[in-house]
């Protein structure tokens, strides 16, 4: 699963009950469980959610890799990897260096954020209107 050009890609798992990542590969792996698995292409049928799913999958996601970066205090060991190189564009692009001190100082859930810019917001309003529509399609007696 995933775009061909996204850096993330999403697995089933064979076992486990929690959503892991995985980041020694060119792209960022999420890895969910079997009915996670599931349920989440039940929920890619509908654009209605998309916004949703990127922000349960693709924030934590983030977090988990500048997090995995501050930890590392070395980026070096992750630059051969295409994600990084993709997250280090878009860095620049926002006039950051990707590196544990720029990570130490922004805080890895502000910065996820503004990288993809503000999914949370985005799938707040999502689910309202979707919950507007919703509404009409019950009878109220």
């Amino acid at each position: 699963m995933g775009k061909k050009d996204s850096i993330f890609s999403i697995a089933k798992k064979a076992d486990g009950e929690i959503m892991e990542f995985e980041i020694e590969n060119d792209r960022i792996v999420i890895q969910l469980p079997e009915s996670d698995f599931d349920n989440l292409q039940k929920l890619q049928m509908s654009k209605n959610y998309v916004e949703v799913v990127f922000s349960l999958l693709i924030v934590p996601a983030l977090i988990f890799v500048l997090e995995s970066i501050v930890r590392s205090d070395n980026d070096e060991q992750y630059r051969e990897y295409q994600w990084f190189r993709s997250l280090e564009r878009i860095f620049k692009a926002n006039d950051l260096d990707l590196t544990p001190q720029t990570i130490k100082t922004k805080n890895s859930y502000t910065l996820a954020q503004k990288l993809i810019g503000g999914p949370i917001s985005k799938a707040l309003i999502a689910l309202n209107e979707r919950s507007d529509s919703d509404e009409g399609l019950y009878i109220y007696a």
